[in-house]
C-alpha cells in the first residue's frame, strides 16, 4: 500500500535520479530512504509498533535519563551533561527512539538505506525529499534552514528532559552539530517532531493551502539488487556509511562469502571489499 501521497517518479537507475533531480531544478533537497514504500515519515518514538506512543513523553524521558547516566562509561567524548542537543544526536545515531527523524543531503546515501536490507525485496522502496525550507516556513519557523540549538529546536529537545509539552503538529528541518562519525559520513540533517505527526500529513495541509514540502520517488523492487550494485560501484557502502570496525568487519564477510558461493576466482586479499 502506498503512502496517500502519488509518487513523482520511479527510478530504476542512478541516472534516472539524476536526471529527475536535474529536470526539476533541485537544490536545498534533503533525502531519505525506506525499504518499504508503506512505510510513515514518523521518528521512532512515535511509531505505534514500538509500543510507546501513548506515553511517548515518559518513555522519552525515562530512555534520556539512563542512556547519558550510563553512557560515558561505555564511550569516550560523551557530550557534557548540559548539553541537551548533543545528547540527543548522540541517542539518534546510535539506535534508541526519539524525536528526531534522519535525512541527508546526499540522495544516494538515503538511496542505499532504501535498497540495502535484501529482507526487503519483496516490497517497493521510496525515495522521500523534502524542501526543508519550505517546511520551516509552514510551521512558522522562518524560510530557512535551523541550526540544531536555536531556540526553535530547544524548545523540543528539552520535552526529553522534563520541559514543557510542545505545541502540536510542528516539525522543524535542522542542520546538526557533528558530535559522532556517523553524523558527517551519513551527510546527516534531521527534522525534530512536537508529536508523531506524519510529515506527509503536514504536507497535504500545505498542499490545501498552495505549497509542498514532500517528493515521492518510487524504488521498483525488482531494481532494488541492481541499485545496490551500481551503489557499491560509487563507493556508497556498509562501512562509508557506517565507518566502523563492525561495519567493515561484516562488509569483508558479505563480500568473501558472494564470492565463495559465485564459484568466480579469487580476488587479491589486499582488495576493500566492495562488491564489483
Amino acid at each position: 500500500m502506498l503512502p496517500p501521497i502519488l509518487p513523482d517518479a520511479t527510478i530504476n537507475t542512478i541516472g534516472e535520479l539524476e536526471t529527475f533531480f536535474a529536470n526539476n531544478n533541485l537544490n536545498q533537497v534533503w533525502s531519505r530512504g525506506h525499504a518499504a514504500a508503506e512505510w510513515p515519515l514518523i521518528p521512532r518514538l512515535f511509531r505505534p509498533n514500538l509500543g510507546m506512543a501513548n506515553n511517548a513523553l515518559r518513555c522519552e524521558n525515562t530512555m534520556r535519563a539512563r542512556f547519558t547516566l550510563e553512557a560515558p562509561s561505555k564511550r569516550a567524548g560523551c557530550p557534557d551533561f548540559r548539553d541537551r542537543e548533543g545528547w540527543m544526536l548522540l541517542m539518534q545515531h546510535y539506535g534508541m527512539p526519539t524525536r528526531l527523524l534522519d535525512w541527508t543531503t546526499s540522495p544516494l546515501i538515503a538511496l542505499w538505506f532504501a535498497v540495502r536490507e535484501v529482507n526487503c525485496d519483496g516490497q517497493d522502496g521510496a525515495l522521500w525529499l523534502l524542501l526543508p525550507a519550505a517546511l520551516n516556513q509552514f510551521c512558522g519557523k522562518g524560510d530557512g534552514i535551523c541550526v540544531f540549538n536555536s531556540p526553535e529546536v530547544e524548545l523540543l529537545i528539552n520535552a526529553a528532559w522534563g520541559g514543557a509539552v510542545p505545541p502540536a503538529q510542528v516539525a522543524i528541518a535542522a542542520a546538526p552539530r557533528h558530535v559522532d562519525v556517523r553524523v558527517a559520513s551519513q551527510s546527516s540533517v534531521l527534522t525534530v517532531h512536537s508529536d508523531g505527526t506524519p510529515l506527509e500529513r503536514l504536507h497535504m495541509m500545505m498542499v490545501e493551502r498552495g505549497g509542498s514540502c514532500l517528493k515521492l520517488l518510487l524504488i521498483p523492487r525488482n531494481q532494488k539488487a541492481y541499485l545496490r550494485k551500481s551503489l557499491a560501484r560509487m563507493g556508497i557502502t556498509l562501512s562509508e556509511v557506517f565507518p566502523d570496525l563492525a561495519s567493515l568487519a561484516r562488509e569483508v564477510t558479505d563480500y568473501v562469502t558472494a564470492i565463495e558461493r559465485s564459484g568466480l576466482p579469487r580476488s587479491d586479499a589486499s582488495r576493500s571489499g566492495r562488491a564489483e
